[in-house]
């Protein structure tokens, strides 16, 4: 799994310029997107014990 992120993030930094500020967007963004599917998970479960 790490390789297979380090090839994308490879992909991305040498495919674009300048490589380190695109890799820290898309690192940013791969894992902002993970943080909030989590986040609705977590309060979509809440509520589901709440209201049943």
């Amino acid at each position: 799994m790490i390789n297979v992120l380090n090839s994308i993030f490879g992909y991305w930094s040498t495919h674009n310029t300048p490589s380190g500020i695109n890799w820290m967007l898309g690192s940013i963004a791969f894992f902002g997107s993970v943080g909030i599917a989590t986040f609705i998970v977590t309060a979509i479960e809440m509520l589901w014990e709440y209201y049943v």
